[in-house]
């Protein structure tokens, strides 16, 4: 977390289907003052509260050197492609966390497992966070995104989340873009919609998984 032009999202992934899109980057609004300044992360598209990430014990990632993975592994084949790391060091001391492995594993043409074992020296909160420009609505155990319109005359992709309901509740936020003026072009439609998985008891360690399908 400190390249040029960063934004803070250490372990963070899209997913696209048939070339739609499904989970997002944000990407970046029409530079400001405020876009190289002491204040950019707190620019909604540039913090980790707004990518695919954990926001733990209400506390988000942090840019500098020091807010890295580690333990990165990286392995791929014709049926699956897999990547891990640690990425407990990109967060504060405050979030608490000793430990925080990410595994995404694509098994091509079927499904994206995203997995996440942690151990913690306290907890209060977890939220798992995920943006996306399709259309949402939530049943226990799966979230659905349905295809939507987008402003080049493109659809979304659509496809799944499943969760385990009995960890998380769904919360979902939904951001208009009229008035948001994107650096290369709104390439996302009327609104994005960011999903929160809120777990509902936080222990100190555990492993907690979402299932990405078409």
């Amino acid at each position: 977390n400190e390249e040029s032009h960063n934004h803070n999202d250490i372990g963070h992934f899209v997913v696209y289907s048939d070339g739609k899109p499904l989970i997002v980057d944000i990407g970046v609004e029409d530079y400001t003052s405020k876009t190289f300044g002491p204040d950019r992360y707190d620019i909604w598209t540039m913090n980790s509260s707004h990518h695919s990430l954990p926001t733990v014990n209400g506390e988000q990632q942090l840019p500098g050197a020091e807010h890295k993975a580690t333990d990165v592994i990286f392995t791929d084949d014709q049926s699956t492609a897999s990547f891990s790391c640690d990425i407990a060091s990109a967060y504060p001391d405050a979030a608490g966390i000793s430990r925080w492995k990410r595994e995404i594993r694509f098994e091509r043409g079927e499904r994206i497992t995203v997995a996440d074992t942690f151990e913690l020296s306290h907890s209060e909160s977890i939220e798992m966070s995920a943006m996306t420009p399709c259309s949402v609505r939530g049943e226990d155990g799966t979230v659905h995104l349905d295809e939507d319109g987008l402003d080049d005359g493109g659809k979304t992709a659509s496809g799944r989340i499943q969760y385990d309901p009995s960890v998380f509740d769904i919360q979902l936020d939904t951001y208009p873009l009229a008035e948001v003026s994107f650096k290369r072009g709104n390439p996302w439609g009327e609104s994005l919609t960011r999903i929160r998985f809120v777990a509902k008891e936080v222990p100190t360690s555990g492993t907690s998984t979402l299932v990405i399908t078409p």
